[in-house]
Order: C-alpha cells, then structure tokens, then sequence
C-alpha cells in the first residue's frame, strides 16, 4: 500500500500510541475562496449540556476536530483522559480537504477534498470507521456540503464538468445522496451556466428544503421528496429586487429553518423565508468588500458576516415571521479584526506595548485590509454561542460572546466578562523543521513561519518578522521561501535558514510580560542555497549545496568553508569542538573546529549505501548517530568512530530516515522518518526497539525531548507538534528508567 492509500489502520494515530499532547494545524485557506467552518456539533440532539465547543475544518489532506473552550481556545482536552490534545486529526483523504460538516447527531463527519470524493466517517468510534466512500461524487473540487436535519441525506456543491447534459447526472455541479449508501435522492436544481456551486445548506425540519447559491449570481430553492428544483415566482414576492449581482459566496439556513441568509461578491446581505424561498428583505453594502461566509447564532436571532475588508459584522434580525413586511436587519456589532492585529503586530515590532483593545476598533473599516487579514470563514460555536472566525493567514479569532437578551429596540449587549479577542495561532503549511528547548518547542514551515509552542500550556505565538521588512501583509514570514533548518540556543535565540538563501536570528523579547515573542533581526546571505542546519552550544553549522558555513553566536564570526565533496546533512558536538558531515555518497566526515576554523580529523568511507540524511551526537558526545533511506547506525566518537551499531541491524524504516535525536540520559535514540513511523532505540540491546506507526502524515521531520527524558515531542509534515508518553514503553521494552 503506497504513503497515500487510506485504510482503517492509518485514517489517525493508533489508540495504542501513548500520545500525551497534540497541538493542531490551522485551516487551509485559498486567496479569494471562502473557508468552511462547522462549530455545529451535537447540535441536532438537545441543548447540548457537557458537550464541549468542537470547530471542524479542513487542513492540508486532513480533517481537524478541535476542541475550544469557551472560555479560552486551550484547555485540558476531554478528547483524552491525560495530556494537553487540543482535538482529533482524520488523515483519511489523499487531497486537499475543502470541507468537513458533523451530522446532526454528531456521530459521523462527512468530508470532501479537490478530487471530488467524500468520505462519512464515524466520530464516536475509537477506530473512526469510514461509513461510505465516494471517489468522485463530482468531477471537480467539492466547495461545500450540507446534512439534512434527519440526518440521512447530504448534499454536495462544487465543480465539475463543462459540457451540460439532463439526461446524466455526471456532470453535474450539486447532488444530493443518501448518508450511507450514495444512492441519489433527486435532482436538485442545476446552475445552467456551468460555473462552480459555492454553498449549500439544509433546513433543520420538515418539508425539506434545500438550497443553493453559484458564481452565477443565482440562490436556486430545493425541496420535497424525492429532492427537486421549487420555481418560486417573483410576481408573488412583496420585495422587487435585481437580486445578487455577483457570486454568492455563503448561503444558510436559520437553526430554526425560519430563514435563509446569503452574502456574496456584491458586499451585499439577503434574507429569505425559509418555507417559501421568496426574499423578505435585502441590505446593500454590507461591507467594503466582498463577503465570504455568514453564519447563524444557536437562536437563529444573528447572523454573522465576514469580508475581504478584515472585519466581522454581527446582524440582528427584526419582525414577524407571519409579516414578512415588518421584517429587517440590524448592525448589533463590528470587529476590525484585521486592523486590531497588524497594529498589534507593528506596535510590538517597535518595542512598544499595546493594550490589544485600547484602539484598535477606532480604525477606519473602509481601509484595505492586509492580505494575510482577510476573513475567509466564520462559525458559531455550540452549545457556548461564541463566533469564531478564519483569517487568510489562517488564524483562528474567537470574539467575544454576544448576549442573547434583548428586546424588539434593545440592541443585543457584549458579555465583558471573556476577553475581547483571542487569536489562535500556529502552522497553515507543512513543517520543516523543529528543535525543543526546555518546555518550549519551535518550529517553522514551507511558508517561512516560525512558531513558538509552550509544551506545557498549549500556548502557541508566531514570531514577528524582520522590522525592516515590516509584513503589512499579515502573512508573518521571517523567511520569503520555505525554512529548511532551525535551531534553539541555549540563551533562547533562534537560528533559522531558508530556501530565500539567507541565515537569520530570531531574538528572544523578553520585555512583555504576557508572552515572550520573538523577532527576526540579525540576517546574513548566503552563498548557495542552505539544505540543514545543527548546533552545539554556540556554535551553528549549516550545509549548503556549494559547502558548509559556520557560525559562532558568541563572538559573532561567519565563515563559509567549500568542501571536496556535495554535503547532505551536518551534526556538532554540545562541547563545539567537533563537526561530523554526511555526504549524498554515503561517506561521513569528521572535523575539529580550532579557532573557528575545520580540521580534518577521519572519515568514514562507505558508512551508508545511501546518502547520509541525518546525523546526531549524543548529548556527552561520546556516540555518533547516522542514517540513510532505511538504516541507522552508531559510531564510538571516542575510539576512533569504530562502528557500535552497523548496516542492516537497525532497518526497519521504510522510506528517508529524516531525523535524529538522543535522549538527555541513557543511550536512547530515536528515529523519525518518511515513512510516518517513529522508532526507539537502546544501544545496550539492539535487538530490541519500540515503534510509534502513523505518527504523522507525509513523514516526520522533527524530534526533541521534554519533562526530563520521559516525554518525546514529534513535529511532521501534517502540521502537527505531538507529545509522547515514552517512558512506560522504554522502561517495559529495554528496563531503563527514565
């Protein structure tokens, strides 16, 4: 079975593994699409007492259940019975997740990625049994699905085919299945036009209805059984309007199903009955820019809105439902999230302090929102009613709690008592590289992120880029490309390098007393682009395509050293008196450093078949640790690096072994490769090893240790950071006590 076919056995990380933390990827999101986000879960079975707030998204090729308290995003997760996990990852699909919805009885989850499939899978189950699987329900990218109230039919909206034929349903744009066996329920009206069906969504009671909204412009009315397109006739309609005259972004039913809302391209909001489909009311200019989503309160008394322009409208709807003339819309509240953030981002850039309320709000709306600010998706949270919002550089906002009390002239009030805004961050891409210092851990991205985590709250802050450069775009870059080595000192400072061929310090700040931020300040070119990077206590090594570079953080002295060979990874001794190289022949080369300067000390020919792809000291430095595609060895750094574990004893890796790290005490090592697994091993007894399968997705690139030896900490391409409880597994398999 290849890396990218799914089963029950890989779909998440085994029940058996000792995971202990699970830090999450934020969502993906796409510049000038919508990002879906469901916060609905549980809530078709009652009011949802000691059920915890669950957001459900899309991230990479999985699928994110997180957990948020409403309180604060992080909190002692109910998802396991020990250990921070802040929510549950399925790695079921081979493309990239569009949307995720939960049923109404929160049981099952229905999600669809770019290849046009949809998998319903169990939620409740230990082993998240994949109920039904439609490779290709539609020829292109799914953008949104909806579950009826029953719980028993979904339908599905996204691209497909350009050619338009009634006869075959193949082509066709929206569909409605049955949950469990895919067999079609109707027809549901076709956008003719041919563009991509956006949104959809159903009423929570019977009759049913459906509807649907296109780039067309268009919101086409479903219902009855089987499924079919309702003609609505304007004529009957008390409110004469062009309707939208752009795309229609967003369209939802009240939890009530008492009305429709949709939100598009033309900044514009609509409101429809939910029974009959016919617009009761209209408000224009909404916003200053387009809107990507809107979303319903628990009440179906607010509606929230948000746009390209970086704020978050919540709407108060007004009137008789029986009176469709007495009924309107009202502004209770707006957020200028985006505005809030980069002042908050530019004021700590200055070394100033910033109140994270004190004015933000006093900005000007109209003005252009950065990039990196846009709100692309918003959500209520059930049972708790607090909305939170997705921006384009995929933080995750929660606002404030708006009251529900409030009368027909009384605008709905803001509860005080939770803070104003709480931003969530951490990795939208895949990671690329970590290093553990303490209770902290660091890791950086294909995107030129870096993030910091505290191992032990959950609490996690991205590092500010370069002053300079300031980043008025919000995206929060240190590097312009993809970062490929990263390294802690022991002082707290950052070494970094990237594919933008530069090599960067992120400097501790330590004069905020709510957190600790870093930021980018020393830079230095490089010569050729940088492949990894290692470092002992102040000396840094990276390997570069032309050499290696070396740099000492305690006199600040640079020096670039070619090399007669084409070098693929590097390790230095915690003393900085050694250098050991690994070279794509399978040869590793052994140097000492006098004065800032390589001697040559041995090499070892022929130490791996492969290339060598990493390479580890021990923390005493009597012991070196080297790998290729499938075999780990250990050399005896203080007799000559004879070979203390040799080729083909240590295989069981199946892929690139991508890193390497020992434990604090005891000769304990562990492995991390391509090939998802992570692998412990003893050099007192090597025939023994333990074996943490389906740890990541796409491979593990990071390992570190905390809590004094007994907790690993793992970070892969999925976008994930995990703890693992290692201690009980290496005392019961090799009798050492950590």
């Amino acid at each position: 079975m290849s890396q990218l076919d799914v089963d029950s056995s890989n779909c998440c990380i085994p029940s058996s593994s000792p995971l202990v933390g699970l830090f999450c990827p934020l969502p993906s999101t796409t510049r000038g699409d919508s990002c879906v986000l469901d916060g609905c879960y549980g809530s078709g079975i009652g009011n949802g007492d000691g059920r915890p707030p669950l957001l459900l998204y899309g991230s990479g090729r999985l699928v994110v259940v997180r957990e948020l308290d409403s309180e604060y995003p992080v909190a002692g997760s109910s998802l396991s019975k020990n250990g921070l996990i802040q929510g549950f990852v399925y790695r079921g699909h081979s493309a990239l997740v569009t949307v995720a919805k939960f049923s109404p009885s929160g049981s099952y989850v229905c999600s669809g990625d770019a290849r046009g499939c949809i998998r319903v899978w169990s939620y409740d189950n230990e082993e998240h049994l994949c109920k039904l699987h439609l490779p290709q329900l539609l020829l292109g990218p799914i953008r949104d699905l909806a579950w009826d109230g029953e719980g028993r039919r979904i339908c599905v909206v996204g691209e497909s085919s350009t050619s338009f034929s009634k006869s075959s349903q193949s082509g066709f744009s929206a569909k409605v299945v049955q949950w469990d066996t895919g067999v079609s329920c109707g027809e549901l009206g076709q956008h003719v036009t041919r563009k991509r069906v956006l949104s959809c969504d159903f009423n929570s009671k019977r009759p049913i209805r459906c509807i649907t909204a296109s780039e067309d412009a268009k919101v086409i009315f479903n219902g009855n059984t089987p499924i079919s397109r309702i003609v609505l006739n304007e004529g009957d309609c008390h409110l004469v309007t062009k309707g939208h005259t752009r795309p229609v972004n967003c369209v939802r039913f009240s939890p009530d199903g008492v009305w429709i809302c949709s939100v598009g391209g033309d900044k514009m909001l609509r409101l429809y009955h939910g029974k009959t489909g016919y617009c009761v009311f209209e408000k224009p200019s909404c916003h200053d820019a387009s809107i990507y989503a809107c979303s319903w309160s628990n009440d179906s008394k607010l509606i929230l809105t948000c746009s390209a322009d970086g704020t978050a409208k919540a709407w108060i709807v007004r009137g008789d439902p029986e009176d469709i003339s007495s009924v309107f819309i009202d502004c209770a509240h707006m957020w200028n999230v985006a505005a809030q953030e980069l002042q908050i981002l530019l004021s700590e850039q200055q070394h100033l302090s910033v109140s994270p309320t004190s004015s933000a709000n006093t900005l000007s709306p109209s003005s252009t929102a950065p990039k990196g600010g846009v709100l692309s998706g918003c959500a209520f949270l059930y049972p708790c009613n607090r909305p939170v919002l997705v921006s384009a550089n995929g933080n995750l906002t929660l606002l404030p709690t708006i009251s529900s009390i409030g009368s027909e002239h009384q605008p709905y009030a803001l509860i005080t008592s939770l803070p104003k805004l709480v931003l969530i961050s951490g990795h939208q891409g895949s990671i690329q590289a970590m290093d553990v210092l303490g209770s902290m851990c660091y890791t950086a991205d294909v995107d030129g992120v870096i993030v910091e985590w505290d191992l032990y709250t959950g609490k996690s802050s991205r590092f500010l880029p370069p002053l300079g450069e300031g980043d008025e775009d919000l995206s929060y870059r240190v590097h312009r490309a993809a970062i490929t080595g990263l390294s802690v000192l022991p002082n707290g400072d950052v070494c970094s390098v990237g594919w933008d061929d530069c090599f960067r310090i992120s400097y501790c700040n330590m004069k905020y007393s709510r957190r600790t931020r870093h930021m980018a300040s020393y830079s230095k070119k490089l010569s050729s682009q940088p492949i990894s990077l290692d470092r002992g206590t102040y000396l840094v090594a990276v390997v570069l395509t032309s050499g290696l570079a070396l740099y000492c953080h305690s006199n600040h002295r640079w020096e670039e050293i070619n090399l007669p060979f084409e070098p693929s990874s590097v390790a230095v001794s915690q003393d900085d008196k050694f250098v050991a190289v690994g070279d794509s022949q399978g040869n590793i080369y052994v140097y000492d450093v006098l004065n800032g300067l390589l001697n040559d000390r041995l090499s070892i020919k022929g130490a791996h078949f492969k290339c060598v792809s990493a390479l580890a000291f021990s923390s005493d430095g009597s012991l070196l640790a080297s790998a290729d595609v499938r075999d780990v060895c250990i050399w005896n750094a203080q007799d000559s690096y004879v070979p203390v574990v040799v080729k083909n004893r240590w295989c069981f890796h199946t892929q690139r072994i991508q890193c390497l790290a020992w434990a604090p005490r005891a000769n304990i090592l562990v492995s991390g490769g391509l090939d998802d697994s992570i692998y412990i091993w003893c050099v007192e007894k090597k025939m023994q090893r333990i074996n943490y399968p389906f740890s990541h997705r796409g491979g593990v690139v990071g390992i570190g240790f905390c809590n004094g030896g007994k907790w690993l900490v793992s970070a892969g391409n999925d976008g994930c950071v995990c703890q693992w409880n290692i201690e009980g597994d290496v005392n019961k398999k090799f009798g050492i006590k950590l």
